[in-house]
């Protein structure tokens, strides 16, 4: 199981999906003002108080979903056609995070209402999702790989 390459890729994938949980997306400073954009959605910091305006289930449960879905597909080595369906899965949802904190990185300006410029300060949970979309898609390979290896020995038997 540990020594095949594309279980390295997934658990890459996986222990990439756990920083989103640790580290924002983005952060907003205006004026005394900080907003962050993290896996729970937008908060919003203000003279030491804190509030969450904007709640984001949807990339709550995607962020959960990078994490957890290379893992079980990790479990299924003994069935490469389920474990490729997972992680084709997996494919889809990292590609949807990405849009997603995109969507929400380059909508922010419209929520914020300020006379002063903005800085932004952009988190490495940005480019992660990529990254696990690379290893995902070099783990399906090596995954179909291992497939017709097996279906070619079956052949000569």
């Amino acid at each position: 199981m540990l020594q095949r390459i594309q279980t390295v890729f997934l658990l890459v994938a996986a222990v990439l999906g756990l920083i989103y949980f640790f580290i924002p997306f983005a952060t907003f400073t205006e004026g005394s003002e900080s907003y962050v954009l993290n896996f729970l959605g937008l908060s919003i910091t203000t003279n030491g108080k804190n509030f969450q305006p904007v709640n984001s289930m949807v990339v709550t449960a995607f962020s959960a979903l990078t994490l957890i879905l290379p893992i079980v597909s990790i479990f299924l080595y003994k069935n490469r056609s389920n474990q490729v369906k997972l992680a084709n899965i997996n494919l889809a949802i990292s590609g949807g995070l990405f849009a997603m904190v995109l969507f929400y990185v380059l909508g922010i300006g419209n929520f914020i209402e300020t006379q002063n410029e903005i800085t932004t300060a952009y988190g490495v949970s940005m480019v992660i999702p990529l990254i696990q979309l690379v290893l995902t898609y070099l783990a399906i390979n090596n995954i179909k790989k291992d497939e017709k290896l097996i279906k070619s020995l079956d052949r000569l038997r």
